[in-house]
């Protein structure tokens, strides 16, 4: 299987307001999503229209402030039992 390769140029990119959005659920729960923008290319073609073709790599980052007096469940860690010998590993 084959790719089509198409040359695209890197371009600075900067935010022009905040880099956050925060989403309100009906819980009363609050979501902040980052976006954190790894590189913007600018592709060496163009839409049917004429306009460029832009690729964006980003990441999304959520932090999330739960409603007070709001409790949740989270899965306990799984501790193992026995360390084997394989196991032990020295690092340095």
């Amino acid at each position: 299987m084959s790719q089509e390769m198409v040359d695209a140029e890197i371009v600075e990119h900067k935010f022009v307001g905040p880099d956050f959005v925060i989403v309100r659920l009906p819980d009363g729960t609050e979501a902040k999503l980052t976006a954190n923008v790894i590189v913007s290319r600018i592709k060496d073609q163009k839409n049917p229209d004429g306009t460029p073709i832009f690729n964006i790599t980003a990441n999304i980052s959520t932090s999330l402030k739960f409603a007070p007096g709001r409790t949740i469940k989270v899965p306990k860690p799984q501790v193992p039992q026995e360390v084997k010998a394989q196991d032990k590993r020295v690092v340095s």
